[in-house]
């Protein structure tokens, strides 16, 4: 199969450029449309959709991952791409040849959902929406892993030396009071409208003030949950800290979604957590692809760089959306339960697996300059032996028993891996 290249794909920007492209816009735009439209169709259970709906969810999913495969050759290019030929998107042409670009996912989604939907029965599809609704659970355990191995590569990145960290009960109020001021203003935003406290009801204050006092707690359990692992010999325990603060404050974020997607305390979606689930989806197809794109780089795989990333990010993103809707549909619920859900379960995970991402940061490495001399030196000396000059840092060192064990580079690979 003949490959093209339009641009460096090997670029880190080219994954970027990839997603502001002219050329994926309609199917960026048809992502949107048909997610909003299949959800209201499942939800409402028009036609009998409630499950044939997952079933053309399904066929969106295998239709871009099969367009993602095809994309880097040439007859990918040419069937799956709009040419603008430089004019913009703002011309009757260019829409034009988007029609033409998404004939044939639209061609490629009928022949999987008809083949799909003549060979079950009816009652077999019900398994179809099953299987899309697990991917929902999936997915949020999917960003709970991609969030703790962003705070591993954070916490790699900041150590220096082996070090204590801050134990004891006064470190563990203090960090607790400060998560609980620190969301205090998201309090004051989300559950007052950024208006006047004094015009809230009671049973509002108790609210409120008791998802403060859920900040409290997870900040505490996170400490001794922790402990042992913070108090490791020959890590960096301040490294070690701050990547539990980072993952503390995101574990509350995501239990603030969940708080205010109660269904007890909120009747139905407003248009502001709608978008804020449209950024969320964003941000998770966003890592997921670049983390995709970096293994297929560093594997040599270019089904998985540039613009292919883009087709396989929709993939996801029909994936994303068709297991909302069919879990919503199957347990009769609504968006504001089943997205509540999702959060509760993601930063339940990131707390089970938070002593575990610490023991993943490692020892610490510390490169002197003077090393880097004294080898400069030697190297310039005829003779000479390739000997280390001792830095401030390597006694202490051989004394702990900690070795250079983990360069950057493998450091970020770990991530990558671990996330894929």
């Amino acid at each position: 199969m003949e490959e093209v290249s339009q641009f460096d794909e090997s670029d880190s920007r080219g994954i970027l450029q990839s997603y502001t492209n002219p050329s994926t816009l309609p199917h960026f735009l048809l992502l949107m449309a048909n997610t909003g439209v299949l959800y209201v169709i499942m939800k409402a259970d028009w036609w009998g959709f409630a499950e044939r709906g997952s079933v053309i969810f399904l066929s969106l999913t295998i239709s871009y991952c099969f367009a993602a495969i095809l994309s880097p050759s040439r007859i990918g290019n040419l069937i799956f791409r709009v040419d603008d030929g430089g004019r913009g998107v703002l011309n009757a042409s260019y829409w034009s040849s988007s029609l033409l670009a998404l004939l044939p996912i639209g061609i490629t989604v009928a022949l999987v959902a008809a083949t799909i939907l003549t060979q079950l029965k009816s009652d077999n599809l019900t398994t179809i929406a099953y299987l899309m609704a697990s991917l929902f659970v999936l997915m949020s355990i999917g960003q709970a892993l991609s969030l703790t191995f962003g705070g591993i590569a954070y916490a790699r990145r900041i150590s220096k030396f082996a070090r204590s960290g801050r134990l004891g009960i006064h470190f563990t109020i203090t960090r607790a009071a400060l998560a609980v001021v620190a969301f205090i203003p998201l309090v004051w935003w989300f559950g007052y409208g950024a208006g006047d406290i004094s015009g809230q009801s009671l049973t509002g204050h108790a609210v409120w003030l008791g998802f403060l006092g859920v900040v409290a707690l997870v900040s505490v359990v996170a400490e001794r949950h922790t402990s042992r692992a913070r108090s490791r010999e020959g890590i960096d325990g301040v490294a070690a800290d701050r990547l539990m603060v980072v993952m503390v404050l995101t574990m509350c974020w995501h239990l603030l979604s969940a708080w205010r997607r109660n269904p007890l305390f909120v009747d139905s979606a407003t248009g502001s957590m709608l978008v804020e689930e449209g950024i969320l989806m964003a941000v998770a197809i966003l890592l997921a692809v670049w983390s995709m794109s970096n293994r297929g780089h560093k594997n040599g795989w270019r089904v998985f760089q540039g613009q292919s990333a883009v087709f396989w990010g929709i993939g996801f993103g029909y994936a994303y959306g068709g297991s909302i809707a069919s879990l919503t549909a199957l347990s009769e619920g609504s968006l504001l339960t089943t997205t509540a859900g999702g959060h509760l379960l993601t930063a339940i995970v990131m707390l089970a697996i938070l002593p575990l991402a610490i023991s993943r940061v490692g020892k610490p490495v510390s490169e002197e300059p003077e090393t880097v001399v004294g080898v400069l030196e030697n190297r310039e000396s005829p003779g000479a032996s390739f000997t280390q000059a001792p830095s401030a840092y390597t006694g202490a060192y051989e004394q702990r028993g900690v070795g250079d064990e983990r360069p950057l580079e493998t450091a970020q690979e770990d991530v990558v891996e671990l996330i894929d």
